[in-house]
């Protein structure tokens, strides 16, 4: 205990500088708020859709086949994080429709999470990582880290086999975005200051942000459900047939690639540095 844990507090008015400050910000807001709320529909409409797609083939694996997901088979296990990532990604999708912002890091961190499970699934080499998880075990994020490494060394090497170039990794993004993500979901300090305003002398919280940070955390959401939609689409595609990814995935990828582009939400693109900080 501190020797005295009592915070010493007077009243006072606000200031003219933070009204001042209000005023602006309520100017800004008026001004950008048309723009945001354009794009956020876009995406919206656009994530729901794809959403609603992979969630129709998904359940079409139980509704006309013999498939068990409940066997301990990696088949199973895929089946099952699949879904797990679809109903994550409903979620992030409302979230960003009720017009939440930092409240949306834990979720788009267990979704990063879970889509990073799915992978180890889909990879034949991963045996103990299949083994461990059809056990209730989990993956804590170093072992998803360390896993991503293992599959992205074998894929490269597969693909230089072949004669073709890989792309190029994407780690360090991946990294900066689920730190970003995880200082906000642990409760640190760092994370949750991230919500308070002191020029406005407020603290944000649920939908009571200003519109760019909305849209901000908006684009968040597009960029973690394009990692879901690739990775769900590659499950089913195993499961159901290559067919499906031309069919639906592919279609779908492109549409999120289009309003990424053409209803940019990031934050360079929103002028903000990085994360929007």
């Amino acid at each position: 205990m501190f020797a005295d844990d009592r915070v010493r507090i007077r009243r006072q008015p606000l200031s003219d500088d933070v009204k001042l400050a209000r005023c602006r910000q309520d100017e800004a807001d008026g001004a950008n708020e048309s723009l945001v709320t354009s794009r956020i529909r876009v995406h919206l409409e656009v994530t729901q859709a794809v959403l609603d797609s992979l969630r129709e083939d998904h359940q079409l694996l139980v509704e006309e086949t013999d498939f068990e997901p409940l066997q301990k088979t990696r088949q199973g296990a895929a089946w099952l994080i699949a879904g797990r990532c679809i109903s994550l990604g409903y979620a992030v999708v409302l979230c960003v429709r009720a017009g939440l912002t930092t409240d949306i890091a834990p979720l788009a961190r267990m979704l990063h999470e879970a889509t990073g499970a799915l992978r180890i699934m889909l990879d034949r080499e991963e045996t103990d990582l299949h083994r461990k998880w059809l056990r209730d075990g989990y993956f804590a994020p170093k072992e998803l880290q360390k896993a991503q490494k293992r599959m992205e060394d074998r894929a490269t090497a597969d693909m230089l086999r072949h004669g073709v170039l890989p792309p190029g990794r994407t780690n360090d993004l991946d990294r900066q975005l689920y730190g970003h993500w995880s200082r906000i979901a642990h409760n640190r300090r760092s994370g949750i200051i991230e919500s308070y305003r002191p020029d406005l002398r407020r603290f944000v919280a649920g939908p009571h942000s200003d519109a760019l940070s909305r849209a901000v955390w908006a684009g968040y959401g597009t960029q973690v459900l394009y990692e879901l939609t690739v990775t769900v689409g590659a499950a089913l595609a195993k499961m159901l047939g290559p067919g499906l990814w031309v069919a639906r995935i592919e279609p779908a990828t492109t549409a999120l690639d289009q309003i990424q582009r053409d209803h940019p939400l990031d934050p360079a693109s929103l002028g903000f540095g990085d994360h929007g900080d």
